[in-house]
């Protein structure tokens, strides 16, 4: 069973007061890669940008999420899936 999972949340931003701001609540969450070697799948999470969000010029930002338990990522996963009517 595969323990670690990335996956990359989707939300929306705005240019206020000279600064990016994201919205508080994202609006989509996908999944990205999963892993049983917590290294290897941090590399990935590095590669791919880790931490740093992206902010698209749609007023799309986009940032990655690293969670060691794949039930957590699940849950997450399938709250979005509803919300979004993928489910």
């Amino acid at each position: 069973m595969k323990k670690y999972v990335i996956t990359q949340s989707i939300g929306t931003w705005s240019y206020k007061e000279g600064m990016n701001r994201p919205d508080a609540n994202p609006l989509d969450e996908i999944f990205v890669a999963d892993s049983n070697d917590w290294e290897e799948l941090w590399n990935k999470y590095c590669l791919l940008g880790g931490r740093s969000i992206t902010y698209l010029d749609r007023g799309i930002w986009r940032g990655l999420n690293i969670y060691k338990q794949r039930s957590e990522a699940r849950y997450m996963l399938e709250y979005y899936a509803k919300k979004n009517g993928r489910a």
